[in-house]
């Protein structure tokens, strides 16, 4: 074997040790499968929502009233906006489809025990937050993490669903859970309406037909992809801001940006 083959050997073995430290990881490894197991349509404007389709969206509450939505991302674990997160005390609710006809065998409330938000967090920066539950979630049909993936890319993508049960821009708050397509915008139509700093901590999206609105604030912008053979939602966006006429543009927390600062949290917490 001559020096060149052995420098080769060695750099193929280097760059498989490399590829495996840093692989992937999802937060939990039975999230983001529904049953049925959807495909997702492009929805124009906001549309019920399967009862199925959504086991990780919850209600965020303060003080037993509903202030934003957010996501299950592990058993004890809430992502949400920063800006969702209250000094008050504070609640989660799962398990819920119909708010106005709640299913008291399957939706119910836990308290949140521990509060955390970025320490970078302002209102046009690093707005994202993780609230932890007084108790494990027991996963069904109608309580399962969406994923979050640590060290490992899952896009480009372009096309999203943002779901959550906040007015329309009518000023109308639907009963049961919503669901509408964004697809990724131009970052620089963010920058110029919203006055952001051209960083990598969020993402623009939006639609001519459809966008999150009032008290959709810390609910998923999610997509169906395929993952180790399965098909499973991940969790692109936390909802932080958009127009004051919920019509087309909107900026959410980047959350393969933010893969770390979740992983870490969690496993201090």
């Amino acid at each position: 074997m001559d020096g060149t083959s052995r420098i080769l050997i060695a750099l193929v073995a280097f760059l498989l040790i490399a590829i495996q430290d840093g692989s992937g990881r999802l937060l939990d490894d039975s999230c983001g499968i529904t049953s049925p197991n959807p495909v997702t349509p492009k929805i124009d404007g906001g549309k019920d929502t399967d009862i199925f389709s959504n086991p990780w969206m919850v209600r965020v509450m303060e003080n037993c009233k509903v202030i934003c939505g957010g996501s299950l991302i592990t058993s004890r674990f809430v992502l949400t906006a920063g800006h969702c997160v209250s000094t008050s005390h504070m609640q989660v609710r799962l398990g819920e489809f119909d708010i106005k006809f709640p299913p008291k065998e399957r939706a119910f409330t836990l308290d949140v025990d521990k509060k955390i938000i970025h320490r970078k967090f302002s209102l046009d920066s690093h707005d994202i937050g993780l609230l932890r539950l007084n108790q494990t979630v027991m996963f069904s049909d109608y309580m399962r993490p969406i994923c979050v993936l640590i060290n490992e890319r899952i896009g480009p993508y372009s096309i999203f669903n943002v779901t959550g049960w906040g007015a329309n821009s009518r000023g109308e708050t639907p009963a049961t859970l919503q669901i509408a397509t964004l697809s990724q915008m131009d970052r620089y139509k963010c920058i110029r309406k919203f006055k952001l700093e051209d960083t990598m901590d969020w993402i623009c999206a939006g639609s001519e037909t459809s966008d999150a609105c009032e008290g959709d604030s810390g609910g998923p912008l999610s997509a169906l992809r395929m993952y180790q053979g399965r098909r499973r939602f991940f969790q692109f966006g936390v909802i932080s801001k958009g127009l004051r006429s919920c019509n087309g543009l909107g900026f959410y927390a980047n959350v393969a940006y933010f893969g770390n600062w979740i992983a870490d949290v969690i496993q201090n917490f």
